[in-house]
């Protein structure tokens, strides 16, 4: 007696291999395109947290008007964003030489179509983050 798999079984468990990689694979696409976009709004989250430390080394503060369809490079005191990244909307923003912030909130659209929020929380500018 030969010990051993035949070639049907092999096949079989091939066809089964690959029927689940047929099924994952959209679904892991799908999760590693949002962890790309998610990863941009926590640079963007993180660049803003420094320049609110930036404000407070300084002792100057930083006023940011409110910014509605524009390009966020567009507004020098914002971080830049990757092409295809849109800022919607904001709110005025003041980042004050105590640390302090009035809070205020960001709105971004992704280049697949995604919408973000970005909000910082007044006085000690924690930082949370949406997906719309």
């Amino acid at each position: 007696m030969h010990k051993g798999f035949t070639l049907l079984e092999l096949l079989v468990v091939l066809v089964i291999i690959g029927m689940a990689a047929s099924f994952a694979g959209p679904q892991l696409w799908t999760l590693y395109a949002k962890a790309q976009e998610r990863e941009v709004i926590q640079n963007f989250a993180s660049s803003l947290q420094a320049l609110r430390l930036d404000v407070l080394h300084s002792g100057h503060g930083l006023e940011i008007a409110a910014v509605s369809e524009s390009s966020i490079n567009e507004n020098t005191q914002l971080p830049a964003l990757p092409d295809g990244w849109l800022l919607q909307k904001s709110t005025p923003l003041r980042l004050l030489s105590t640390g302090a912030t009035n809070g205020g909130s960001f709105e971004f659209r992704s280049p697949s179509g995604k919408q973000w929020q970005l909000v910082l929380q007044p006085f000690d500018g924690h930082i949370e983050i949406h997906r719309l």
